[in-house]
């Protein structure tokens, strides 16, 4: 796009919006903080991407840097991990394994911290395996046992016994599964068993299906309950947790949902007070290698905070099930507008046929050849506004108290959550994602909103007024967080340097330094009588997260376990990816700052642009070793800790 059209876009974008701020409909949301409040699990700490080859290349090692870093990612789901196994003498009564190739790519994850949905998912064998064939079953359930065995050996028994295993991706998609319903059930079998055999306290379940309450999920329960267990002979076989997979905007996602959980919560009782359940692929669209938009900016990650919201108050406050995980499909790996939470820059074209980029499904159908493209070695990663909302989304406390005032119908783009921490410290998170119908676009590429999205982007703000009560103190130190079009918005800071394809050092630390949330507000507050009152404008899609922590004298400890790990910037600059723990996680931390000094220096200097909200920083120069680094935290008072003892980097 030239100047002349960006800069028609930029005013077509502005001028609705400045028009519009002082014609802001008014919305109020109110809390009684002295009611009683509902324990909030975390429960959407999840990813997943496809295929599981990526986890051997250097920027998906960085992407997992960042995911560990900014805490918001516990669970990992990659397809097609048992592909990477090699079995000589599959059915006979002493295999070999080559565990090697599935060994290195699980030590990426596992030693990171993630724990795994592991989807029993992939052949190990060089022929096509027949499910309706004893023999092949009996083989089969042989294979996962011994998978569980060799797991178990490397990780350790409360380690893989923390892992959900899951039976397959999508059994009612042809190109996953092509065996039909009674070999599915068959296959269901020996995965259990398999398991059940290796330790019998890990936890499997399915059916991870695409279609809703359809055949598949109908049968896998009824097969658990009262079906014939094709090994041993009983009634019924184990389900540990079940899985669907909806795709929808939040409102719609929530509809598909419970017809999934009332049908499970209705017709089988016997599961519902112990088997929790999970929507482990629950995206606004599926394709995640299709470059939309509204993935570079606030919406989507008012689209995520929108999804908690509701599955909160129309899910989990709603029906009497377990809800355990809400996963986001988009840990791939690809350019701006990709279903990812980074963007990757690479040499010369961020869109080459390169692995992790192409591809618009990351399906492996049925008898594709192992993906031969090049691996990527230099690139840039900047975080898209996904990944900064679920890190704010780790601030929330552990306790949730109801919202009124949030109205589905009137202001179906409006909502809230509100929290409060043990030390007393509230967490309110609002947010505005304006209504758009995103199957409009059938599919087809678009980088700038159509016509009609720009409109309900328009035209769909308010002025939220939150009004809380039963507030303990009088003296808090309150904090706004901020992610909206003009903050925390890297994509909008690339396309205004002209969209480089090849950015310049100087250029990456600029992205980088509007890729962290931005706090627009720290200030002391009192309330009376228990009360406190906060108006925010939300013209367009934007979240604000308002914090109201009490005073506190003790300042910050010193961050803990600060290593590195070493990458190639997108120039062939030494990136440096710091990473720290912090023994205090719960305290009121502002920022960590980065203290860095140049080989030959004489004194140490910050060299994070922003605050950082993660553990973790980034750190592009020339020649990397021998540089030295610290970091300290900064509390709201900032007040600042002592430093972590200082590292120095060796190549």
């Amino acid at each position: 796009m030239n100047i002349i059209c960006r800069l028609a876009l930029l005013a077509f974008l502005l001028t609705p919006i400045t028009a519009h701020l002082q014609d802001l409909p008014s919305v109020t949301f109110s809390t009684d903080l002295g009611s009683e409040g509902k324990s909030f699990e975390k429960y959407w700490r999840s990813t997943g991407f496809s295929p599981s080859d990526l986890l051997d290349y250097p920027d998906m090692h960085m992407t997992l840097d960042y995911l560990q870093a900014s805490e918001s990612i516990l669970f990992l789901r990659p397809h097609y991990l048992l592909d990477h196994v090699k079995v000589e003498g599959f059915g006979t009564p002493r295999p070999t394994y080559d565990w090697s190739g599935l060994d290195s790519k699980l030590d990426v994850m596992v030693n990171r911290g993630f724990r795994l949905i592991f989807e029993l998912m992939g052949n190990p064998t060089d022929r096509e395996l027949d499910f309706g064939d004893p023999k092949d079953l009996y083989a089969w359930k042989n294979f996962v046992r011994d998978l569980a065995r060799h797991l178990i050996d490397r990780y350790g028994e409360e380690t893989v016994e923390s892992w959900w295993f899951e039976n397959t991706n999508e059994p009612d998609v042809w190109h996953f599964w092509n065996q039909g319903y009674v070999k599915f059930l068959h296959y269901y079998d020996a995965c259990s068993e398999g398991l059940r055999e290796a330790d019998p306290d890990i936890k499997f379940g399915g059916p991870g299906n695409a279609r809703g309450v359809k055949p598949w999920f109908k049968l896998l329960l009824e097969h658990c309950a009262y079906g014939k267990n094709y090994f041993t002979g009983e009634q019924g076989v184990r389900i540990d947790f079940v899985s669907t997979h909806r795709k929808n905007t939040p409102h719609k996602m929530i509809e598909d949902e419970l017809g999934n959980w009332r049908y499970f919560e209705n017709d089988y009782p016997q599961f519902r007070e112990r088997i929790p359940v999970f929507n482990d692929e629950a995206d606004p669209l599926a394709g995640w290698g299709i470059p939309f938009y509204w993935r570079t900016g606030p919406w989507y990650g008012a689209f995520i905070a929108q999804s908690v919201e509701l599955h909160n108050r129309l899910i989990i406050d709603s029906l009497d099930i377990d809800y355990r995980i809400l996963s986001n499909d988009h840990g791939f790996l690809g350019s701006w507008g990709k279903r990812t939470q980074l963007a990757r820059f690479l040499p010369g074209d961020n869109d080459q046929d390169t692995r992790g980029s192409a591809r618009q499904g990351g399906a492996r159908v049925v008898g594709q050849e192992e993906d031969e493209r090049t691996p990527v070695e230099q690139f840039f990663l900047i975080k898209q506004p996904s990944l900064t909302v679920m890190t704010l989304m780790q601030l929330l406390g552990e306790t949730r108290h109801d919202v009124l005032g949030i109205d589905d119908e009137k202001h179906p783009n409006l909502g809230g959550m509100v929290t409060r921490r043990a030390d007393g410290t509230v967490i309110a998170m609002l947010f505005n994602k304006p209504e758009l119908d995103l199957k409009a676009l059938n599919w087809k590429p678009t980088m700038e909103p159509t016509p009609e999205h720009q409109e309900a982007l328009n035209n769909q703000g308010a002025r939220l007024t939150l009004q809380l009560e039963g507030l303990t103190g009088k003296d808090y130190q309150m904090v706004h967080y901020r992610v909206d079009d003009e903050h925390t918005n890297p994509y909008s800071t690339w396309t205004a340097m002209g969209s480089p394809e090849d950015p310049t050092t100087e250029q990456y630390l600029e992205m980088a330094a509007t890729m962290e949330p931005a706090i627009t507000e720290n200030e002391k507050v009192k309330t009376r009588g228990g009360k406190f009152s906060k108006s925010i404008d939300f013209p367009s899609s934007g979240i604000s997260v308002i914090i109201l922590a009490p005073e506190s004298k003790a300042g910050p400890n010193a961050p803990n376990q600060l290593d590195y790990n070493l990458y190639q910037g997108n120039n062939g600059e030494d990136m440096v990816m710091l990473l720290w723990e912090d023994e205090q996680p719960h305290r009121n931390l502002l920022t960590y700052e980065v203290y860095g000094k140049a080989p030959g220096a004489s004194e140490f200097k910050k060299v994070n642009p922003t605050h950082l909200l993660g553990k973790g920083f980034a750190y592009p120069t020339e020649e990397a070793e021998g540089w030295q680094f610290k970091v300290r935290a900064v509390d709201y008072g900032e007040q600042t800790g002592p430093f972590s003892k200082t590292l120095t980097i060796k190549k």
